[in-house]
Formats: structure tokens, sequence, C-alpha cells
């Protein structure tokens, strides 16, 4: 299956959703298609409890289809990306010319096993074990990713009940932020606003460039308020819009385009400001129709 030029993505406002269903929606009919069968489900050790009325027995690993996701990765400066790692296991992948990457993906989930749609934006860093060589490499091109890791720093998402199983049963740092997405042109739009309306980041994407097929695996890592650092792994298949500039590595800005990416001036970007990062995106990728899942997280392996 092809991205089809000609498909219609719908724009959402992306507010957020406060409410929580007393019980899991009853869509399983939905996740037939063989990429789903190739997964065993099963509960988490104990049910989740979301507020005093609310306690629901998930599925796991989360089942998601129809996922539209934009994704942007930025260089931005290595000293500032290090001094957000965890702890002293991880250190930033090094792109050279002091430079390291920050991954911006936003994602529409139209379809989850038990859960209503919501929107959702990960902010993650890619790292590597610290003792493995400081030399500049490119593991995000490699064939072997076994010691690669994506460090989520910021989460925005629209639902109240997604905030809350992301916080308590991965430690994911999500906020509940109003994420507004839509076409804009040839371009996939994903705007973030803070508490007060104010858009504080907007990166886009386009959806058009080289096709790829792309069946991977993504090791999340998050680190919780306990200060317990936890892995979860994300498996992803579908088809994606690539648009690569090998080149641009050394490069901060580019002044010939307008900006793929912005940020405002309130504190909910201030973390992403910090970080230097180019106006010029690594790479771009756009994928609709994508199917993935996520499984529970487990803990960080001592090096």
């Amino acid at each position: 299956m092809k991205i089809n030029p000609n498909q219609k993505f719908p724009a959402f406002s992306g507010l957020p959703i406060y409410n929580i269903a007393p019980s899991l929606l009853e869509n399983f009919n939905e996740f037939q298609a063989p990429f789903f069968q190739q997964f065993s489900l099963r509960h988490a050790p104990e049910a989740l409890r979301l507020n005093e009325n609310i306690t629901k027995d998930y599925f796991f690993p989360t089942l998601y289809g129809d996922v539209t996701n934009a994704t942007a990765l930025f260089m931005c400066s290595y000293e500032q990306a290090a001094k957000l790692m965890p702890d002293s296991s991880l250190k930033p992948v090094n792109m050279g010319f002091g430079r390291a990457l920050v991954v911006f993906s936003s994602f529409r989930y139209n379809k989850v096993f038990g859960i209503s749609p919501y929107n959702e934006v990960a902010i993650s860093i890619p790292v590597v074990p610290s003792h493995q060589p400081s030399l500049p490499v490119l593991p995000l091109l490699f064939a072997d990713r076994s010691n690669l890791g994506f460090y989520v720093i910021s989460m925005p998402v629209t639902s109240l009940e997604n905030k809350i199983r992301g916080r308590k049963i991965w430690g994911l740092p999500k906020v509940l932020q109003q994420i507004e997405l839509q076409v804009d042109g040839s371009k996939y739009v994903t705007r973030v606003h803070d508490e007060e309306g104010e858009i504080y980041l907007e990166f886009q994407v386009p959806m058009t460039g080289k096709p790829a097929r792309l069946e991977q695996k993504t090791r999340l890592i998050s680190r919780t308020e306990g200060g317990q650092i936890l892995n979860a792994t994300s498996t992803g298949s579908g088809d994606f819009a690539v648009t690569s500039w090998p080149h641009s590595r050394h490069l901060k800005t580019n002044s010939n385009e307008r900006p793929f990416i912005s940020f405002g001036a309130s504190q909910s970007s201030q973390l992403l400001r910090d970080l230097k990062i180019a106006s010029h995106p690594f790479e771009v990728r756009f994928g609709a129709n994508v199917q993935s899942v996520f499984d529970l997280p487990y803990p960080q392996k001592n090096h």
C-alpha cells in the first residue's frame, strides 16, 4: 500500500479531552490485519486506577491502527542535549560538528484498541550507551539498532486518559495540551499550544518524498518520577514519504527556505530553545495508515 497523493487528511483542532470513559472501547474487530496477529495480547500485572471512580484493565501491547505520522529529525547542540540525559549510562548520538539529533514526531491515532482516538507529539533525543566509542556515527541509518534508544524529553498529548497511562505505566513526561494537525498545501503541519492557548511549537513535514516501506522497532527510554530508567519497545509498519538532507549536518540554519520548525516565547518551549535546534531538518518522514504497537516497559540494563 502506497501513500495516495490525493488522500484527504482531516484537520484536527486537538483540544484537550478531559472525559474518561468508564470502560474499554469495544473495537477489537478493527485490529484483524496480519500485522497485529503476530502479537499476543495480555494484561498488565495490575489494572490501572485512573481516578477515584474508574479503573481499567488494559491489554498490552497497545494496538494502533490507521495512524498518521509526521516525523522530523533536526540537528541540535550536543552539549545541551547531554545535559538532558537521565543518568550517566546514556549519551546523545554524536553527529559531529558538536551536534546531536532531536526528533519531533506527531501522531494522529485514528484507531486505538480499547481507547478513543487522540493526538500526540513525541520529542526525543537518540542515545547510545555511554561506553560506546564517542566517534561521529549515524546509527539511525544502520541495520543494527540494538544499542540505539530514544530518550523522551517531552510528550504533549490531547487525552487526559493517555496522559495518566503514559506517566503511571511508562514514566513518560506526558502533558495535556492542545495539538493542532492540518494540511497546508503539500505539507503536514503540527502545532502545539501551551496552557494559555498560545502556539509554542510548530513543525511541518512534506507529504511527498521518496517512497519507503518502513518496518522497524524503536526503543523508547523514559525516567520515572522516582528516578528509575525504563525502556519500552514500539513496533511499526507502514509506507512513508522520506526526504533527506545528509550533507546538512554541519549547518545550523538554512536561510533560503521558510523554517521547518519554530518556537514560541512561552515557558513551555524553553527546553527546546535551549537545545539550539537548526531550522532545517536532517530528514523528514510522512506516513499514512501506519500500524504500530507499544508494549509494557522494562528496567534499563546496567552497562
